[in-house]
């Protein structure tokens, strides 16, 4: 499985509107729930929050992968947003973040996010892969900036 097999431009906002931590998180999980046709908002946004209760997902170079398991999914989902003005997600490096990717996974699938998240830290770990996501100016052009860096970067086995 590759990224692209995951997230759709209808998936990602640019820019997000959000100020705060709990604002991105809520209108991620919107667009989703919108998106994917979601039930259950308020407990997939409140096991968001819960994750983000034990340490922030905010990764460092202006990067976070919030995420939680849900019973309410049955498939792993992911939406991303960039705040051109950076938001302060209390990051590991204590830096504004500018790139989210937000992942729901379900409870029955076991470490497959984990595996979602290592592909996406791998190639966001590459300063010349997040300047192109934030130099893109909307939501089809994150799309072919993650198609293009996600080239031969494959999830292991469903």
């Amino acid at each position: 499985m590759n990224l692209m097999d995951l997230i759709s431009p209808r998936c990602i906002k640019a820019p997000l509107q959000s100020t705060n931590k709990k604002d991105v998180l809520a209108e991620l999980v919107d667009l989703l729930v919108t998106t994917k046709r979601l039930p259950h908002r308020d407990s997939i946004y409140d096991a968001l929050i819960e994750r983000e209760e034990v340490g922030s997902t905010g990764i460092g170079h202006g990067v976070a992968l919030p995420h939680a398991k849900c019973a309410e999914v049955k498939e792993i989902y992911i939406a991303c947003g960039v705040s051109p003005q950076g938001i302060d997600f209390e990051a590991l490096d204590s830096e504004p973040v500018y790139i989210f990717f937000l992942i729901l996974a379900p409870r029955s699938a076991p470490g497959q996010h984990l595996k979602v998240m290592s592909l996406l830290t791998r190639f966001l770990s590459r300063a010349s892969a997040r300047e192109e996501l934030m130099q893109a100016k909307d939501a089809d052009e994150i799309y072919a900036v993650l198609h293009k860096i996600s080239e031969n970067q494959t999830i292991g086995s469903k």
